[in-house]
């Protein structure tokens, strides 16, 4: 698969968690590239159309587990079939999706 060609970026995210600085790239490809899946930090890839995410209307509240003795309480995302996205996944979609509705 050829190399996708830049379109822009997002804000810088830091994740006070894992203590790193995020900064999303955005890349159109002509045809969908290879999606390496780092274990320790992605529980697992969905794709879907951006036109069925909603992180504006589809806004829920969860506890989340993310150690043996940690929970984060109340923890605003959104659910996607049967998945809950959160966090910094969560936050870089809704600037994504608000980017692609004023362009």
């Amino acid at each position: 698969i050829k190399e996708g060609t830049l379109l822009g970026c997002l804000s810088n995210l830091y994740i006070p968690e894992s203590n790193f600085l995020v900064s999303p790239f955005v890349f159109y490809h002509q045809e969908f590239p290879q999606v390496v899946q780092n274990e320790r930090e992605v529980n697992s890839i969905m794709t879907c159309r951006m036109s069925e995410i909603d992180t504006t209307m589809n806004k829920s509240f969860k506890d989340i587990r993310i150690s043996k003795n940690k929970i984060i309480k109340n923890v605003p995302g959104i659910y996607y079939k049967e998945h809950f996205v959160w966090g910094a996944t969560v936050i870089m979609l809704h600037e994504f999706i608000t980017a692609l509705k004023t362009s």
